[in-house]
């Protein structure tokens, strides 16, 4: 049944997803005084500065309110992820709950619930 592979592919994307959320902190953390740089016109390693196009953007705020933005917007992604989790796992119970012709349909809730 893909419904039931959808619920359990649904947990690695968010897991995934809170993995990504870990290592984008860590790597703009680290990386503040580079970016700052960057944004005063500063010469990176290699020689050269940054384009002041995508920088202009950045800079117009303080390098912490940029990695504060980035991670609320990963902890919105996150809770929107569990909310469709939550509503496709919901879908799944309701499903297996109904009696029909499938295999395994008129379970009990317990017994639903018990299933994933």
């Amino acid at each position: 049944m893909l419904i039931r592979m959808y619920v359990f592919i649904t947990w690695l994307i968010m897991f995934l997803s809170a993995a990504r959320m870990g290592w984008m902190a860590f790597a703009l953390a680290s990386n503040k005084n580079q970016i700052s740089s960057g944004c005063h016109g500063g010469v990176n390693d290699k020689g050269y500065t940054t384009p002041t196009a995508l920088a202009n953007i950045y800079c117009q705020y303080n390098i912490d309110t940029v990695v504060t933005m980035f991670i609320v917007g990963f902890v919105v992604d996150f809770a929107l992820k569990g909310y469709h989790y939550f509503v496709v796992w919901r879908y799944y119970v309701r499903m297996r709950l109904t009696p029909g012709d499938q295999k395994y349909a008129a379970f009990t809730y317990e017994e639903a619930l018990d299933e994933i």
